[in-house]
């Protein structure tokens, strides 16, 4: 999941996607800026547009500079489901 560090009461800016089998992943069509990915196992639908769900997961997200038609590559640790 990319979150933007601006705008986010944006949803068009969020990105999401799933691992194949062996942990990868492709996001395509983000918007130039800064974001945060994280690798959530599961995570309630939708829950990460509340600002009190993310922010208990904040410091685990990995930041990343997206720039007009760059590849970029990024390693992600899986965050487990709270218990």
């Amino acid at each position: 999941m990319l979150i933007p560090d601006q705008g986010r009461d944006r949803p068009e800016l969020y990105k999401s996607t799933t691992t194949d089998q062996n942990g990868n992943f492709e996001i395509r069509g983000i918007a130039p800026g800064g974001y945060k990915a994280f690798a959530w196992e599961t995570l309630e639908p939708n829950s990460y547009f509340d600002r009190d769900v993310l922010s208990q997961y904040e410091q685990l997200g990995k930041p990343i500079r997206i720039q007009e038609s760059s590849k970029e590559s990024i390693d992600l640790k899986v965050i487990p489901p709270k218990q």
